[in-house]
């Protein structure tokens, strides 16, 4: 299946809360984690809500010669970001590309990855992709957040359950929008959404302004034994 991916870019961020702040750094790593992302992906959509225009910097490296990128940039609600937080302005960032990518015009459903950040094992994430839903659930057995770096979604179920939940992030009040998909997504059947593969998830956090690094086997092992958990209980739970 050739899933689109959305880039959720930011290269003048204005949301608080974020360390990492100077643009310049900011490409650098953005461009960095694309050169991983090409090497899996077939069709990237990159947006930018700074209204920042990466074109340029792409020509500069030949390794998105011929690569399917397309390139969207708008100016997002500059102070609802940043009185409500980078939540707020993912959502706006990941509408703008389902309304306006041409790429996901023509797909039943699409990815959505963070800029500065790669999934070391990509193809095997979009290939264990259900149809509806693949999203991983944090922390422990305790699911109150869900990770929003990395997911994929039917776009028909994007735009009924989650289009609009970004409005309720508060950054400043301890409200993510890790938590508000995860209140959306505990009331629905978790077989329907709980993702069958554990993605590895490197690069640089624009938040902390640090590094992921990469899981040892032991604690990669355990994250995906829980996941089958949440699978297998779930479908347990409505027989």
């Amino acid at each position: 299946m050739n899933i689109p991916i959305i880039v959720t870019s930011c290269i003048n961020p204005n949301a608080p809360l974020t360390k990492l702040q100077d643009p310049k750094i900011r490409i650098d790593v953005t461009i960095d984690a694309l050169k991983k992302i090409c090497k899996h992906a077939d069709n990237i959509v990159f947006c930018d809500g700074s209204a920042f225009d990466i074109s340029a910097e792409l020509k500069k490296h030949p390794e998105f010669d011929n690569k399917n990128i397309e390139v969207l940039f708008f100016k997002n609600d500059t102070k609802s970001v940043e009185m409500f937080g980078k939540g707020f302005g993912e959502g706006e960032i990941v509408n703008y590309a389902v309304e306006h990518s041409e790429y996901i015009h023509s797909s039943t459903c699409f990815a959505k990855l963070t800029s500065k950040l790669y999934v070391d094992n990509l193809q095997k994430c979009l290939k264990a992709f259900n149809s509806t839903g693949f999203f991983v659930p944090v922390p422990s057995f305790r699911e109150e957040m869900i990770d929003t770096r990395f997911y994929i979604v039917d776009k028909n179920f994007y735009n009924k359950n989650l289009k609009k939940v970004y409005k309720k992030v508060r950054d400043l009040e301890g409200i993510y929008l890790e938590h508000v998909f995860y209140d959306v997504l505990i009331k629905l059947d978790k077989h329907k959404y709980v993702a069958r593969v554990m993605p590895i998830i490197r690069g640089v956090s624009g938040t902390f302004n640090t590094n992921y690094s990469s899981d040892n086997k032991m604690k990669y092992f355990i994250k995906t034994l829980r996941l089958k958990y949440l699978s297998i209980f779930s479908n347990s739970k409505e027989k």
